[in-house]
């Protein structure tokens, strides 16, 4: 995982958001979250949350959105089903959800700048 991240980084000019970096209790990079201009993209070992396709994520998209709550809430009333529940970590207000496939997206909307450790740093 770390050589993608630093390929990422060298061919694509991708940066690392190190509130979303995950390290596994042996060292290894479990997962982390890459920027690049106003995109993100998250890489990391198979299934974070719940059963996916194939018992491994081929994806994960992170979508924002102006209102996370009301689209939360919408999905929801729809019967969607919902992966991890509205919640605010690395400076996101976000909710996970796996589609009629099993594959799972983030909604989020950004809140503020997390620092270096993810701990919210104030909610403006």
């Amino acid at each position: 995982m770390d050589a993608a991240i630093a390929w990422l980084t060298q061919v694509f000019g991708f940066q690392e958001r190190t509130a979303a970096h995950h390290t596994q209790a042996d060292g290894t990079t479990g997962r982390a979250q890459m920027t690049v201009l106003d995109s993100l993209i998250t890489i990391g070992r198979p299934s974070v949350h719940g059963d996916s396709p194939r018992r491994g994520v081929s994806s994960m998209l992170y979508v924002y959105v102006d209102d996370v709550a009301g689209h939360y809430e919408h999905a929801q009333a729809l019967g969607a089903m919902i992966v991890t529940e509205l919640q605010i970590h690395a400076g996101d207000r976000r909710y996970q959800v796996a589609d009629l496939e099993g594959h799972q997206w983030t909604f989020a909307q950004h809140l503020y700048d997390a620092g270096p450790t993810g701990l919210n740093t104030g909610v403006r």
